[in-house]
Parts: structure tokens; C-alpha cells; sequence
């Protein structure tokens, strides 16, 4: 906080680390549902790691660019409700 105000950088007036505005979270979500239906066939660290990787590398680009183009209602949404939960 002192070296920001020092340096006079501007920051945005949102909570710190918050979900609503990460979209890394949604992510995250899909990962875990897709691990979860995958279960039986995860016998060891190994498979879960190669899972995961799997999924990872194959997320679809338009799932992720349309987590992108949310940013901006998302934030919004955050201003409107000060910081609260939102429907992100």
C-alpha cells in the first residue's frame, strides 16, 4: 500500500481476490466437474495429474473468451451490489 501511494499507481476500488472477478474460478469449477465424472478412471497421482493436463489443454477457446467477454458485467455487478456476492 505505501509503495502505491508513493508511486502514485492507481488501482481499481474492488475486494481484493474476489471470485466474482476472477474467471480463473469458473475454470476451476469446470475442472472439478469434469474430474468428478472422470473419478473411476483415476487410479493413482499420476492419472489424476495426466487428467487434469488433459482437460486443461483442451478447454474450449470460446468457453474462455466468453468468461472474457462477462469481465465487464461482472465487474458491474460487483460495484452495484459494493463488493457483495454476485450471480459469478
Amino acid at each position: 500500500m505505501e509503495y502505491r501511494v508513493k508511486n502514485t499507481i492507481k488501482t481499481l476500488s474492488w475486494p481484493a481476490q474476489s471470485p466474482d472477478l476472477n474467471i480463473i474460478e469458473n475454470v476451476w469449477q469446470r475442472l472439478k466437474r469434469e474430474l468428478q465424472t472422470d473419478a473411476t478412471c483415476i487410479a493413482t497421482v499420476d492419472d489424476l495429474k495426466a487428467r487434469i493436463r488433459h482437460l486443461w489443454e483442451n478447454l474450449p477457446v470460446n468457453y474462455v473468451q466468453s468468461l472474457y467477454y462477462l469481465i465487464q458485467r461482472r465487474i458491474k455487478a460487483v460495484l452495484k451490489n459494493s463488493g457483495n456476492v454476485t450471480k459469478y
